[in-house]
């Protein structure tokens, strides 16, 4: 299946099966998918370790409206704290955890997905 010509909703499920994957290829335990809290969403919860690790994944085709990266401005890094402070409040997590971003950047032309880590936002 071509990615580049799927529905943005099945795009995005899309990169989250792909960090998913990479992310238990690294060690990590999957929690969770798509978490709700407070109106927000959480692209995935894992576990690394003793560390509670929160996960935003950002997927853009092509760099017609920029990189994947540069998609998460401040103001949804913002949205993104709150989350997570909510989201460990709720759990009454007391252990480590931290924010890590995946980024995906499909480039059609050369048939390319490059993934990128980011650990601890």
């Amino acid at each position: 299946m071509d990615a580049g010509c799927l529905p943005r909703r099945a795009l995005g499920d899309l990169g989250e099966e792909i960090a998913e994957r990479f992310l238990a290829l690294k060690g990590l335990t999957i929690l969770a998918r798509k978490l709700r809290i407070a109106q927000k969403e959480i692209d995935l919860l894992a576990r690394d370790g003793d560390c509670l690790v929160f996960v935003e994944v950002r997927l853009r085709r092509g760099d017609r409206y920029g990189t994947a990266l540069a998609s998460l401005g401040p103001r949804k890094q913002q949205h993104l704290r709150a989350a997570l402070r909510e989201a460990v409040l709720r759990r009454g997590w007391r252990g480590a955890y931290r924010l890590d971003l995946i980024t995906l950047d499909l480039d059609r032309a050369r048939e390319r997905l490059l993934l990128e880590h980011y650990r601890g936002l």
